[in-house]
């Protein structure tokens, strides 16, 4: 199972740690063991607006969002940081997880809109609408496909949803330089790095992208045909 953490933002009480337990419908507190002790430190600190990484034999995606323009019913701005935590040696998590920092590199607008539909904040925090959450990643289980004109682009979708370089970090996008993300880590990874991307880089990789949720039995594997290659998509 999957484990969705959130670091929300809320005018009360600033910003809250919680892991969403979807099954049960509770948010609960979660611990660096839960989330991995790197990914735990590394969600904590500046550094990396999304990245994606394998840890303790597990599957680690984190999204810090760096812009909100969306508001509650109330007019208050919803600013949410989550991360997607695989269970150890679990091929079907790290599928999903793939697919989920895939569909947020490319659609990052559209996934935090969805997000923050789920979100209504509180005098104590946040609380998570567990029905939309675990529909969501349904969605996910279905698969993604992308249409793009770049063939940079369509390998650099397939590196994300296969997820199979053996690196450390997949990729990531980084909020500075990569010095100062290894300084606030207090890891240097020893260069088990496959892609490292500016924010300006990511958009501009994102732009000459568009991700569509596939039909059950499609996987993400199979995106980017010929004829869509062909096909314009939003300008970059």
């Amino acid at each position: 199972m999957i484990s969705v953490i959130f670091l929300c933002s809320s005018p009360f009480v600033g910003y809250t740690l919680r892991m969403a337990d979807y099954k049960n419908k509770k948010m609960v507190k979660c611990s660096a063991e839960q989330m991995t002790q790197l990914g735990y430190k590394i969600f904590s600190v500046s550094g990396t607006y999304s990245i994606l990484m394998n840890i303790e034999k597990r599957r680690y995606f984190h999204t810090r969002q760096y812009n909100s323009e969306i508001l509650d019913e109330q007019g208050r701005r919803i600013y949410t940081n989550l991360a997607f935590v695989g269970a150890a040696a679990d091929e079907h998590d790290n599928q999903i997880i793939n697919r989920i920092a895939a569909y947020e590199f490319f659609e990052t607008e559209t996934f935090y809109k969805t997000i923050a539909a789920m979100i209504t904040l509180t005098d104590t925090g946040f609380e998570v609408d567990f029905e939309k959450l675990e529909s969501y990643l349904a969605q996910f289980e279905k698969g993604i496909r992308c249409r793009t004109n770049s063939k940079r682009v369509s390998e650099l979708y397939r590196e994300i949803t296969q997820g199979t370089t053996g690196k450390t970090i997949e990729f990531v996008v980084l909020e500075a330089t990569w010095e100062y993300f290894i300084k606030q880590a207090e890891c240097d990874f020893k260069n088990s790095v496959n892609r490292r991307f500016t924010l300006a880089e990511a958009k501009s990789m994102a732009a000459s992208a568009q991700i569509e949720f596939g039909e059950e039995g499609r996987v993400s594997e199979e995106a980017c045909t010929q004829e869509e290659e062909k096909k314009p998509v939003k300008p970059p």
